[in-house]
């Protein structure tokens, strides 16, 4: 069965922070080498990623945060031949229509899960959701 997990929440919540955390979690026990926690700046940087994970081709984009960029997040999924798939969307609108569309015609269950948001001690509930995420897979 292929699988979706659409992060949403709205802007400057700690989605891509979120998902760069994952990306670090998953490539750390992939390789073996210690997770070593980057930069806040680091950790803002956008980008997508495929890999083999648990018997699943994973794929994870940090874009969400218009039409534009989830289209090309779609795309990327579809290039790689992605059958588990995590992608940060907004609440609402356009990016959330794309992700279902996505799903529905390619054939992934879909799961929307909120960002989780802190005001004290958001590297560690970023760090934490990330972790989360991670379960899934």
């Amino acid at each position: 069965m292929k699988i979706a997990i659409a992060l949403y929440g709205s802007g400057e919540k700690g989605k891509t922070t979120t998902l760069n955390l994952l990306i670090d979690l998953i490539i750390s026990e992939i390789t073996g080498f210690p997770f070593e926690l980057k930069s806040e700046t680091e950790l803002k940087i956008d980008r997508r990623i495929s890999f083999e994970y648990r018997g699943h081709k994973v794929g994870i984009c940090t874009w969400g945060d218009n039409e534009s960029e989830l289209k090309k997040n779609c795309e990327f999924f579809y290039h790689e031949k992605c059958t588990f798939i995590i992608t940060a969307t907004r609440s609402k609108g356009a990016t959330c229509k794309l992700i279902d569309n996505y799903c529905t015609t390619n054939g992934f269950a879909l799961q929307w899960i909120k960002k989780t948001v802190a005001v004290e001690n958001p590297d560690q509930v970023n760090l934490r959701q990330a972790y989360e995420l991670m379960k899934y897979i």
